[in-house]
């Protein structure tokens, strides 16, 4: 299972300080490139979050913009669901 590359179609939800991200997993997308798409829409709304995302290979770092608010107050959830895929993957 740890193998399987994200199945187009999955939606990845992030949530920070509050405000819901979705990004919809294109297909043919490896975790790379899945991961530095759910980036760019999380960047897309930094004056919401007040949280900046920096995608490195499959993972991604957030960095807070709010000077007053230590990381560790900065509240994130994280999830994935089937949307239009075949099945879930990612």
């Amino acid at each position: 299972m740890t193998h399987l590359p994200p199945a187009g179609g999955n939606v990845l939800s992030a949530t920070l300080n509050g405000f819901t991200i979705n990004y919809s997993v294109p297909a043919n997308a490896t975790l790379a490139v899945a991961a530095a798409g759910l980036a760019g829409a999380l960047n897309l709304h930094t004056n919401a979050t007040q949280v900046l995302a920096f995608s490195v290979g499959d993972r991604i770092e957030l960095q807070s913009l709010d000077i007053n608010v230590p990381g560790s107050n900065v509240t994130l959830t994280a999830s994935s669901a089937i949307g239009s895929g075949s099945n879930l993957t990612t």
